[in-house]
């Protein structure tokens, strides 16, 4: 018994430093301009969330196990489940901007990709910018 409210209570400090990160790269997203993106706050932001599925994946399961713990200790336990629809809401908005962030820099590489390929077939020097 000793050992499953460890077990919680080690679930819980998880799930709460998940979610902690989760609203940092969550703050970190509205700082974010997609139409005058800074380009190392662009690159700091997509480096950070490169694992937002995996911590949305930990913050799930670690959910699930901790209602299964808290059933244990209690079967009267109500199963909750409302720090996923939370933890959802703020992961999706920071996800949006992941997404668009990597649509403007494939918008951005075509652009400049048909701009050098202009360029070269009118054998004119390549404009830097």
């Amino acid at each position: 018994m000793e050992d499953i409210k460890i077990k919680v209570k080690i679930l819980q400090a998880k799930n709460n430093a998940i979610y902690e990160r989760l609203t940092s790269l969550y703050e970190s997203s509205e700082k974010i301009n997609i139409n005058n993106m800074e380009l190392r706050s662009a690159e700091t932001f997509m480096a950070d969330t490169e694992i937002l599925s995996v911590i949305r994946q930990e913050f799930s399961s670690n959910l699930d196990k901790l209602n299964a713990y808290l059933l244990q200790l209690n079967p009267d336990h109500t199963v909750e489940y409302s720090s996923l629809i939370s933890f959802d809401g703020v992961y999706t908005r920071v996800e949006r901007v992941r997404s668009l962030i990597m649509t403007y820099r494939s918008k951005s590489s075509t652009s400049s990709t048909s701009h050098e390929s202009a360029a070269q077939n009118k054998g004119l020097p390549l404009m830097v910018k």
